[in-house]
């Protein structure tokens, strides 16, 4: 039945945009009593993101969702969510009792969502008293992807554990500048090959390594 739900949803909305290849829904949970699924294109109400539960349906814009970026439209739709990491988990939260179920999302650029599953409300992340072991759960989701058969997996894997400074994870990170997955760029006359999972893996270790010399920075100022 939920599948069913995606389905239909998802043609209403490729029927209401123009887009002659549409970028496919994402689905990010879909289990006995959770659905999170995202569209590329808002429905008519500028929804992209429906969250049903055996309690509620939730329907978010990306305004709803924080992410206030629409730079990246295509004809295909917007890439809100390429490269994202979202999850089901649960949370201890301020004013809450005792925690809380929410959907977690995390964007290429790092921006996160944190949605409250029953009200489809979003809570601050600096309202998650646990927001440590959030980190590690989502260090742990990217991780998953360092070894699939998927370059995008690869290079989704990259960015976030870059942008968590996951040091823990650098040997791993290394192997992938050997990574060949490619595309060709084509400006005007001039082509280039991209090596798209090797400079997400380039970046991450740069971002990890600048992280590191940060902190002991810090903890130098400390002493």
């Amino acid at each position: 039945m939920k599948r069913l739900i995606v389905c239909i949803i998802f043609c209403i909305i490729c029927s209401q945009s123009h887009a002659t290849t549409p970028f496919a829904p994402k689905v990010f949970a879909n289990d006995s009593w959770a659905l999170v699924a995202g569209f590329a294109w808002p429905d008519q109400n500028d929804k992209v993101l429906i969250i049903r539960t055996d309690r509620k349906t939730s329907l978010l814009s990306l305004a709803e969702l924080g992410i206030t970026s629409r730079d990246e439209m295509t004809t295909a739709g917007s890439m809100w969510y390429q490269d994202s990491i979202g999850y089901v988990t649960s949370v201890k939260a301020k004013a809450s009792w005792p925690r809380l179920s929410v959907f977690y999302f995390s964007n290429r650029n790092g921006a996160e969502s944190v949605v409250d599953m029953d009200t489809g409300k979003l809570i601050a992340p600096s309202k998650i008293l646990n927001k440590t072991h959030l980190d590690k759960k989502t260090i742990s989701e990217a991780a998953a992807l360092l070894e699939s058969d998927s370059p995008l997996e690869r290079q989704k894997a990259a960015i976030h554990l870059g942008q968590l400074g996951a040091s823990e994870y650098l040997p791993q990170l290394t192997k992938l500048l050997d990574d060949r997955a490619a595309y060709t760029e084509i400006s005007g006359k001039t082509k280039r090959t991209v090596y798209y999972v090797k400079e997400a893996a380039e970046k991450a270790i740069e971002s990890i390594k600048s992280k590191e010399t940060a902190n002991k920075s810090d903890s130098g100022d400390g002493k």
